[in-house]
């Protein structure tokens, strides 16, 4: 974390996050179900994966032993973490769809590990500013625990 491309990388993601308006993610959705189904018809008729399709990050379009080595190997690794979220967050606010929630879990993690509080601490605002609202899985919850640790203020959660 000492590299100072990292923090230019997370300083630019939280810049992101804290400026995007936010987004009506049902509507979104809706408006993307016939691109969901066109990117469905060219898994049949092309033999292509769910991720290849709809584009997903090459990280999630390998085999499952591919994928759990590359993930075990750039664990530590803030910038790919922050490359995946990115990717993630242009198809959340181009469709709605909601980028998995373990790259932006690790990122905060990194950002503790190496004692980047305030960072971690505008990173997980920023982030609960978006998906807190609308998302209420076992690892939002997660999030907004993390969150409420280091002093941010989650309002509507219950």
């Amino acid at each position: 974390m000492a590299d100072e491309q990292d923090h230019t990388a997370i300083d630019a993601l939280i810049e992101r996050l804290e400026t995007a308006q936010q987004i009506d993610h049902t509507a979104l959705w809706e408006q993307a179900k016939e691109e969901r189904r066109a990117n469905i018809d060219r898994m049949v008729d092309e033999g292509i994966t769910w991720g290849e399709a709809m584009g997903a990050h090459p990280i999630l379009n390998q085999s499952q032993n591919s994928f759990r080595t590359e993930l075990q190997s750039i664990k530590q690794n803030l910038d790919a973490q922050i490359d995946i979220f990115n990717h993630g967050l242009d198809e959340y606010f181009r469709t709605g769809d909601y980028p998995p929630p373990y790259y932006p879990m690790r990122i905060a993690i990194i950002l503790r590990k190496h004692k980047q509080t305030e960072r971690e601490r505008r990173f997980l605002s920023a982030y609960c500013e978006h998906f807190a609202p609308t998302a209420r899985s076992r690892i939002d919850n997660k999030f907004v625990e993390r969150a409420r640790k280091v002093g941010v203020i989650i309002p509507d959660w219950t």
